[in-house]
């Protein structure tokens, strides 16, 4: 009698064992995310990545001069390796930027149509192809040839690259599609309770696409000028973000976890690692520019950069103005006055092509950076009245290359890509190194020549230089 009840309770906890697994599900958790939230999450992580100042993941101030390092000098001496900075930012781009895009895409199409009207629906999809090409073209700005039609396919570990042309003539036919759905949509909302950064006005997201369409048109304007023509010719322009009231701005909240990088990396981890560079001070000083209050603190009554790469007291320099490190302060995909400087070369480079003349142009985009900071017009136009400041058709690429680079302060990647395709202005290089050691690119991931080495290997072998900081990209004509 004992042995079968001993048998019965052992039968009975094996049944009890195959079931236990059941304990882990929660009935009233949800297993999927809802489309908007992960489209909102992929917002946050584009605007933290191409805000961040963290020196693991975004270097693009110092590569640029903006600002320059006081004590750890590595990066400003452009040491990428040590930190694995390459691995980082390709990592963060392609991790919860592009794939949680790529899952929102998904996730919107099991949504019945009784829920999503079909123009919202057709507007949504519109914000995450131009969420998907600005990423894109990040990418390849910094590396050049990237994976791209394998790349987000969790099965392919080895995915092969794509050359950095073939990406750059697919995203403009991609935001061509997505243009032309925002232009059809523009009465129905675009995401409007999951929008971090227009709040789900379908207008702003088409000045958004068409100011994207802009920027890649521009960035070949050197290497492939006849498709710059055609992208930039096909532009409305009057659907640009060419006044600050149409800022891609993200705004960040006081407390943390939201809050603006810049405020995490300066100044609530207490660190005093960065100064201006003397790059951009000496210029702006040279210039007697009212934003420089705007941008830096004075020290005994003067605004003083560091030498670019030397590394020295922090006490002794400039440091980055205080509104700028704000929790709150927002962070910006585009701005006025970039725009504006994009108009203004594509005028001064091919006659007719956009309707106002570069100078018009020219000027919008130092008006529109003097009012994003506070300045006001009267101190504009005195300011564009100097003889090193006032517009001449005779040399444009300096002009607009100097002046879209000071407008560009605390965007880095903006200003490192304007500087490697105007050459201007001058840069300092650090050390012993020679102006042609001034970084062109970021070297591809060492997670990528260790694990997809075929694929690396075959990317790499069409790089002039091979892989090298030096190596120029398919937008950089010498």
């Amino acid at each position: 009698m004992k042995k079968i009840f001993l048998s019965c309770l052992l039968a009975a906890g094996l049944a009890s064992c195959e079931d236990i697994t059941e304990l882990n599900n929660d009935p009233k958790a949800t297993t999927e995310a809802p489309y908007t939230a992960v489209f909102t999450s992929a917002e946050i992580a584009l605007a933290d990545v191409m805000t961040s100042t963290n020196v693991n993941l975004n270097v693009f101030r110092l590569y640029s001069q903006q600002w320059t390092q006081v004590t750890y000098i590595d990066e400003s001496n452009y040491n990428l390796t040590s930190r694995a900075i390459p691995d980082n930012f390709w990592d963060e781009v392609y991790t919860d930027v592009l794939r949680d895009l790529a899952e929102a895409d998904v996730l919107i199409d099991a949504v019945p149509d009784v829920v999503l009207g079909a123009e919202q629906r057709a507007n949504e999809e519109a914000a995450i192809e131009v969420l998907s090409v600005y990423a894109w073209a990040t990418l390849i700005q910094v590396y050049g040839d990237v994976p791209y039609e394998e790349a987000l396919n969790v099965e392919n570990l080895l995915p092969a690259y794509t050359e950095a042309e073939v990406i750059h003539a697919d995203l403009i036919t991609r935001l061509n599609d997505a243009i032309a759905a925002l232009e059809a949509g523009v009465g129905a909302p675009t995401f409007p309770n999951s929008d971090l950064i227009y709040g789900g006005d379908t207008e702003m997201w088409l000045r958004f696409a068409n100011s994207l369409k802009l920027k890649l048109g521009i960035l070949v304007a050197d290497s492939n000028p006849s498709l710059a023509q055609e992208v930039i010719g096909s532009i409305d322009t009057d659907m640009l973000i060419t006044a600050n009231v149409f800022n891609a701005n993200f705004d960040y909240l006081s407390a943390p976890p939201y809050t603006n990088p810049v405020w995490v990396d300066l100044v609530q981890s207490g660190r005093n690692d960065y100064v201006p560079s003397a790059t951009i001070v000496d210029l702006m000083n040279l210039l007697d520019d009212p934003r420089r209050d705007d941008y830096f603190t004075m020290l005994n009554g003067e605004f003083i950069g560091d030498e670019y790469g030397s590394g020295a007291s922090y006490a002794n320099f400039s440091h980055v103005a205080p509104a700028l490190t704000e929790p709150t302060y927002p962070g910006m995909l585009m701005s006025a006055s970039e725009v504006n400087f994009y108009l203004a070369e594509a005028a001064a480079r091919w006659s007719g092509i956009v309707p106002a003349p570069a100078e018009a142009y020219y000027e919008a985009g130092i008006m529109t950076s003097m009012l994003q900071y506070g300045n006001t017009v009267e101190m504009a136009e005195l300011y564009m009245d100097q003889p090193l400041v006032e517009y001449n058709n005779d040399n444009w690429d300096e002009l607009i290359g100097v002046q879209s680079y000071i407008a560009a302060y605390n965007r880095g990647l903006v200003a490192w890509t304007n500087w490697r395709r105007l050459d201007f202005p001058l840069f300092d290089p650090p050390g012993d190194l020679a102006y042609e050691d001034i970084p062109v690119r970021f070297l591809y991931p060492v997670g990528e020549q260790n694990l997809n080495t075929a694929n690396y290997e075959a990317a790499v072998s069409g790089l002039e230089d091979g892989d090298t900081q030096t190596s120029n990209l398919f937008f950089d004509v010498d």
